[in-house]
C-alpha cells in the first residue's frame, strides 16, 4: 500500500483533511500530523519520520505555505530523501490562484482550482500509475543472496566499528596509566615534595653618596651589599635525603647563612657548606633530610659585579619546583596527585565513545538522521562537516 505525507499550512488545515479522508478512502495510506504526532512527541522528529517513512510528498501550495517554515522544512527533507526522483515522488497541489515556487519549476502540479474532484482524480492516479511500474524485485534479485550479502556487510562494518574503538579504548588505558605513574607513586610511595623561592636585596645608593665609603663601612660591619636568600620546604610525604641549594653570581660571595645553623648534632636537618670560600663564585649547600612540613632559609651574601646571583634547587637528582612564596603552597592532597592521570582518563574515554557513535550511526540511518538534527539544532556547521564524515 503506497503512503503519502500531506505537507501544508496551518490555515490550509480543513483542505489538507478532506485530501486525507478522500486518499483513505481509496486505499492509499495517509500521514497526516493531526494523527499521527501525539501529546509529548518531538514535532520535527516525528515529522523528519513521516516524510522517510512515506513513498509520497503531497504537499498544498497556497498563500500561507509561501510563508510557513514548517512546510519548507518539510519539503527539504523530502527533498533530501528522494533525491533524483523528486519530480516524481513529491506531488505539488495548488489550492488557491497564488504563484508556484521555483522549487517545483521541474515537476508538474495538481490545480485544486480546476474543480476538486478532478484534482483528486490526477492525485490517485499519479499514485497509481507509479505504483504500476514498480520493478518487482523478486524477479530479478535473489532473496537470498541479497539478505545473504547484507548480513556479510553488515559483519564487517560492526566489526570494523568494534575494532576501533576497541584499540582507542585500550589506546587511552596505556595513555592513562603511563601519565599517572608519577601521580601513583606521589599518592602511594609517600615521595618527598620540594618547593622553593628566591629573594634578592641589593644595597641602592642615592646620588651624591660616597659609595666606596659606605660599601667599606659594610663591610667592616659584616654586612654585604647584595644578599639572596633562598627558602626551601618539603611538601610531600617522605623526608627529602639528599637537598642541594646552589648559587652562582657575577662577582665574589662573601658569607653564607642557613639557618637551621651547621650542625654536626643529630637533628631533623644537617646543614653544610660543601664549596665556599671569600674568593668563589659558586656555592652549595647540601640539606641531609629535609622532612616534611620544615622549611629551610639559606642567605647568601655578595658583591656582585655584573648581575645578581642565581640559584637552582635540587632534590633526589630531580630540579624542586620553584614557585613565588613557599608559604603559600598548598599543602598535598591524593586529588593533587591524581588530578592529571583522572582528567586524561576521562577524555580518553568520551572520545571513544565519540568515535564509537560515529562509526554507529555511519552503518545506521536512524541514529544518524537524530545525530544529525541534534548537531543541526546546536551548530549548523558543526553538523554540515559531520555531513561530510557520514557521505
Amino acid at each position: 500500500m503506497p503512503s503519502v505525507f500531506i505537507s501544508y499550512a496551518q490555515q490550509d488545515q480543513a483542505t489538507a483533511e478532506c485530501l486525507t479522508a478522500d486518499l483513505v478512502k481509496r486505499g492509499i495510506k495517509t500521514w497526516f500530523d493531526q494523527q499521527e504526532i501525539l501529546v509529548g512527541d518531538s514535532i520535527s522528529e516525528r515529522i523528519r519520520e513521516g516524510i522517510r517513512s512515506a513513498d509520497y510528498l503531497l504537499v498544498l501550495l497556497s498563500t500561507h505555505s509561501r510563508k510557513s517554515a514548517w512546510v519548507e522544512r518539510e519539503i527539504g527533507v523530502a527533498f533530501e530523501k528522494f533525491g533524483d526522483e523528486a519530480s516524481t515522488a513529491i506531488i505539488p497541489v495548488r489550492i488557491d490562484d497564488s504563484p508556484v515556487s521555483p522549487l517545483f519549476s521541474t515537476i508538474k502540479y495538481v490545480d485544486l482550482s480546476e474543480g476538486y474532484d478532478k484534482a483528486l482524480s490526477e492525485i490517485i492516479s499519479r499514485i497509481e500509475r507509479d505504483k504500476t511500474t514498480k520493478v518487482d524485485l523478486s524477479k530479478v534479485v535473489n532473496a537470498d543472496d541479497l539478505a545473504d550479502g547484507m548480513a556479510s556487510d553488515r559483519t564487517i562494518r560492526r566489526g570494523a566499528e568494534f575494532y576501533v574503538t576497541a584499540f582507542l579504548g585500550i589506546l587511552s588505558i596505556i595513555a592513562t596509566l603511563i601519565a599517572a605513574w608519577p601521580a601513583f607513586q606521589s599518592a602511594f610511595a609517600k615521595v618527598p615534595k620540594v618547593y622553593y623561592d628566591l629573594r634578592t636585596d641589593i644595597v641602592s645608593l642615592p646620588p651624591g653618596t660616597d659609595e666606596q665609603k659606605v660599601l667599606k663601612t659594610l663591610k667592616d660591619a659584616g654586612i654585604a651589599p647584595a644578599a639572596l636568600r633562598v627558602r626551601v620546604i618539603n611538601k610531600g610525604q617522605a623526608p627529602a635525603k639528599d637537598v642541594k641549594i646552589g648559587s652562582k653570581t657575577v662577582g665574589k660571595f662573601l658569607y653564607v647563612n642557613p639557618t637551621p645553623a651547621v650542625s654536626s648534632k643529630a637533628v631533623w636537618v644537617n646543614v653544610s657548606v660543601d664549596e665556599f670560600s671569600s674568593g668563589d663564585k659558586d656555592a652549595v649547600v647540601q640539606l641531609k633530610n629535609l622532612v616534611p612540613e620544615k622549611k629551610v632559609i639559606i642567605d647568601f651574601g655578595y658583591e656582585p659585579t655584573e648581575a645578581t646571583a642565581e640559584s637552582d634547587v635540587v632534590a633526589a637528582g630531580l630540579l624542586a619546583e620553584r614557585v613565588p612564596d613557599i608559604d603559600h603552597v598548598q599543602q598535598w592532597t591524593l586529588w593533587q596527585a591524581l588530578k592529571l592521570p583522572i582528567q586524561i582518563f576521562v577524555l580518553d574515554i568520551l572520545l571513544s565513545i565519540l568515535v564509537g557513535i560515529a562509526m554507529a550511526a555511519r552503518t545506521n540511518p536512524r541514529l544518524r538522521n537524530k545525530l544529525l538534527d541534534l548537531l543541526d539544532a546546536i551548530s549548523p556547521l558543526s553538523a554540515s562537516i559531520v555531513k561530510i564524515f557520514f557521505k
